[in-house]
């Protein structure tokens, strides 16, 4: 009889049932085939935590910012939403809309583990408001290899190169820019030409002071010079093209050349295009010693009577995991959060992304982390205008500018 109840207590102690999965919903927009690759590395790390991990559906970047928005103010948010950090992610822990991650969790390694640039962009109040998970460039040029080498064409070194190049692709009946008509777009291309003529100084008198120097306006007149000459490059059929919808037009070899963020990339090598092989990824002209940072991240929700915050723990611990870090970001097309990571396991792009950041100086945060959403919109539409009026010169595209910065 005690020898049965001995082997009952030992059956007990191994059979016990696991301890209950931590839930967590999450609400993204990366729903396109690299990107959903990539978020996968992250449900399996929640997964392997002991978690389970429910999407809440496949949204657009409109819709899933407008559902959380919504879920926010009416007090029923997903575990986790994603976000660009900057200014919308302060407002939002300015009002208490989002919760904080534990000070003596996972967190309390933050500060010797990560950038100082992520450090700062996740921290409000003293507080850290989002879990980071990635950082993406967004001063990049993919150049569409196959098509440069049937014209027998090197990559531009300048904006000149690269104008003279564009009408020699025209010629040969290719689009030479895959870009649509659409005010964010718009402002990465324009962005790129700001860092190339006028560096740090002109992008922070445009974003930062928002006012512009007698030399900076000098710049800026050819910066609209160039904006100006590309636009001739844009065909009607391209105008209502996605950043996505671009992408697929080089992997189709009908483009050239697209200007933006490295999650581009992501999706070139999800369809299996290689650097160098099939395309080229350089920093844009000028640009070349700095990096134009956006760093993705989660907000979490606040606290309730029935969650004291255990899954945005476990996700926060899990997502910033060192081999998670390198597979999410070889998916995703960017670089880690966490610095001194071996890089050998990226690719070239990646590799001389990290070699740049590494510096700190040489990292500049893109408009998601210093401009609202009203001044953004407002420089879109600053630029949308100048792109679809033909009679508009650089000087009047300096003067539009300068209204809108006043405004």
């Amino acid at each position: 009889m005690k020898s049965a109840l001995l082997v009952a207590c030992l059956l007990g102690l191994t059979l016990s049932p696991r301890a209950s999965a931590v839930e967590a919903e999450i609400l993204h927009w990366w729903t396109e085939p690299g990107a959903r690759s990539a978020v996968n590395v992250l449900a399996d790390a929640f997964r392997a935590a002991n978690g389970t991990w429910t999407d809440v559906g496949r949204l657009s970047y409109a819709a899933a910012r407008k559902q959380a928005l919504e879920r926010l103010s009416h007090g029923y948010a997903p575990t986790a939403m994603q976000w660009n950090a900057g200014i919308e992610v302060n407002e939002l822990a300015a009002l208490s809309m989002i919760g904080t991650l534990s000070p003596t969790g996972v967190t309390q390694s933050w500060p010797n583990r990560l950038y100082d640039f992520v450090n700062k962009a996740i921290v409000h109040q003293e507080r850290v408001i989002a879990i980071p998970l990635n950082i993406h460039g967004e001063n990049w040029l993919w150049i569409n290899k196959h098509i440069y080498d049937a014209l027998d064409l090197k990559p531009p070194d300048s904006w000149e190169t690269l104008i003279a190049q564009a009408k020699l692709i025209a010629d040969a009946g290719y689009l030479p820019l895959a870009i649509g008509t659409e005010g964010y777009q718009l402002q990465v291309l324009f962005n790129n030409i700001v860092l190339g003529i006028g560096g740090r100084s002109l992008y922070s008198d445009l974003y930062l002071r928002r006012e512009l120097s007698p030399t900076s306006r000098e710049q800026m007149r050819e910066v609209f010079r160039i904006f100006l000459a590309l636009r001739n490059f844009q065909r009607a059929t391209q105008q209502s093209q996605t950043w996505y919808d671009a992408t697929r037009s080089v992997l189709a070899d009908r483009a050239a050349l697209q200007f933006m963020g490295d999650w581009a990339k992501a999706e070139f090598e999800a369809s299996g295009w290689l650097p160098g092989s099939d395309f080229y990824c350089q920093l844009s002209p000028g640009s070349e010693q700095t990096y134009l940072y956006v760093i993705d991240v989660f907000v979490v929700k606040r606290d309730t009577i029935n969650d004291s915050g255990e899954a945005r723990e476990t996700l926060a611990a899990a997502l910033t995991d060192t081999t998670t870090q390198l597979a999410f970001s070889q998916k995703k097309g960017s670089i880690p959060v966490v610095r001194d990571l071996p890089t050998d396991v990226l690719d070239v792009c990646a590799q001389k992304a990290v070699e740049l950041v590494r510096d700190e100086s040489r990292a500049i945060p893109s408009m998601a982390l210093v401009a609202d959403l009203a001044f953004t919109q407002r420089v879109y539409q600053a630029l949308l205008s100048a792109w679809q009026t033909p009679s508009m010169s650089p000087h009047e595209g300096v003067a539009t500018l300068r209204k809108t910065l006043r405004e």
